[in-house]
């Protein structure tokens, strides 16, 4: 912790010396040299300190009159800010929450102030902030820095000495706490950022045009309300989290889901899973897209996603990180395709293009391999085990080059466009592709399946209230009662969706548990 200057504890001694003599606004002090002898320091020290009070309008000199009390609340209130900043530095949570509060306090007042203050110039400088705040969603610190100068900006417009520096003071001293809440954002998806840190501030924008001052002061707790949630999930242990919260029923819920093509394909997709949660739930669903399962499980670990659509390896990743509140619920049942046969479960296939010399894993040793994510289970799991088991020796030995491309369409891609002379993909996959009419039904040929597969699951939060959980699994359940619900079936080529549980990942659990050897 920084040593605190001299004139600061004298402020501090003026604070309890007001307190303790009972003065108020008009009483006169004693003079810097009474102060002096008082307070046991040099006579510098406690010129500082008045100078920064009057500076702040909380004393008023009177020449030839002497020192006066102006307005005692900016005394506490610059205390009470130094005393949280000294806390808030050393990553005191509970510091952190007391920071935010007191800077919702004052922004509610600032806002309203603001409204009725600014200028067309200030207005434009606000409004350029968050432009700058929008383009650098993917990098935490111009980002970070962007958010600091935009509430620092209300401040100053605020034309309030006092509020400007207890705010400048509280916004350094969390600056690393928003670059936090950006890492993990960004970590997530670039929605994540957007939804919990540019969208909130970009409200309040919006509230200086409102004339009601209790819409601005809203759009202000809204903001440090989204704060404060990001910070419990930021700053919870493993073990925080498996105790988790009781029973909670958001007033929204995010839905994640791996975007195996393009996201607007994937929303068309999903679209009757969502209509049928909100439709059971009474509550609004939220779409949340990463570019990877590591970016969903750290959604959903963090809770900023209540519901996710797992492969059977990132599924036990999210569930054993989570210490079990993370579980699985629903699974869709796949039904056949161009590529794919009606079983009870999946594979994984080692495709290369049709018509090349390719034909069988033999013709692939040293040749340049795609994988589809590190936690994938038929992009990355299955193929280093049992492919590996079946070459008795590491993939990594046997092909040239192994690299992940991101996701099962773009890993199919890059072998159809000679960026890797093999892939490993999911058999529903490539069915879905041919259904975006990405590539033909004979445009890949298959030279090896692996063993049967678990289904991909729906899996929530068990931190979910029992009744919303109870009526978001029978919404699925009876998905195909509904046109809506047959529509999500068809475009996934599923029959039906059934209760999935956490003991039919026992199989992926235990090739995990004998992977080691063949990485």
């Amino acid at each position: 912790m920084k040593k605190t200057p001299l004139y600061e504890n004298v402020i501090d001694q003026i604070r309890t010396l007001v307190l303790e003599k009972n003065y108020f606004p008009g009483h006169k002090l004693p003079s810097e040299r009474e102060l002096s002898k008082i307070f046991g320091v040099g006579r510098a020290a406690v010129r500082e300190a008045l100078s920064f009070l009057a500076m702040i309008g909380a004393l008023e000199v009177r020449y030839s009159e002497g020192i006066f009390i102006k307005n005692i609340h900016h005394i506490d209130l610059m205390h009470r800010a130094r005393k949280l900043i000294q806390f808030v530095e050393s990553d005191d949570t509970e510091a952190i929450k007391q920071a935010l509060l007191l800077m919702e306090l004052l922004e509610s007042e600032i806002i309203v102030a603001v409204a009725q203050k600014r200028t067309k110039e200030n207005t434009s400088e606000l409004k350029s902030i968050l432009k700058n705040m929008e383009a650098k969603l993917f990098d935490s610190d111009e980002f970070s820095q962007s958010y600091l100068d935009f509430h620092l900006a209300l401040a100053v417009i605020n034309s309030n000495k006092v509020y400007e520096l207890v705010m400048d003071a509280l916004l350094i001293s969390i600056s690393d706490f928003i670059k936090k809440i950006a890492t993990n954002s960004i970590l997530i998806g670039n929605q994540a950022c957007y939804s919990y840190l540019y969208n909130p501030n970009f409200k309040i924008y919006k509230s200086l045009d409102a004339s009601n001052p209790e819409k601005q002061k809203s759009a202000v707790k809204e903001h440090y309300q989204v704060l404060t949630s990001c910070m419990d999930r930021i700053y919870l242990s493993s073990g925080d989290i498996a105790a988790g919260i009781s029973s909670i029923e958001p007033e929204a819920l995010c839905v994640g889901v791996i975007t195996f093509e393009d996201i607007q394909l994937t929303a068309r997709k999903f679209a009757g899973v969502m209509r049928a949660i909100e439709e059971a739930t009474q509550r609004k669903c939220n779409w949340f897209f990463p570019s990877s399962y590591t970016s969903l499980i750290e959604a959903q670990l963090r809770g900023f996603v209540h519901i996710s659509y797992y492969g059977p390896k990132s599924y036990l990743l999210a569930h054993d990180l989570s210490g079990g509140v993370i579980e699985a619920f629903a699974c869709a049942l796949w039904g056949s395709g161009p590529y794919r046969k009606k079983i009870k479960g999946y594979q994984s296939y080692l495709i290369v293009k049709a018509g090349n010399a390719y034909e069988t894993i033999h013709d692939l040793k040293g040749k340049n391999l795609a994988l589809t994510d590190p936690a994938s289970t038929a992009g990355d799991l299955i193929p280093k085990a049992q492919l590996g088991e079946h070459l008795q020796m590491k993939i990594s030995e046997y092909f040239g080059k192994i690299f992940y491309a991101g996701g099962h369409d773009a890993a199919a891609l890059c072998v159809l466009e000679g960026k890797a002379d093999a892939a490993v993909v999911a058999d529903v996959t490539m069915d879905w592709a041919v259904d975006a009419k990405r590539y033909g039904p004979d445009d890949l040929k298959i030279i090896w399946k692996s063993k049967l597969i678990p289904l991909n699951c729906f899996a929530w939060r068990k931190d979910l209230s029992s009744n919303l959980r109870g009526k978001i699994s029978q919404a699925l359940i009876n998905i195909n009662k509904t046109d809506f619900g047959k529509q999500y079936l068809k475009a996934v080529r599923s029959d039906s969706i059934v209760k999935s549980h956490h003991k039919d990942f026992d199989i992926i659990r235990k090739t995990l548990k004998s992977i080691s050897k063949w990485e």
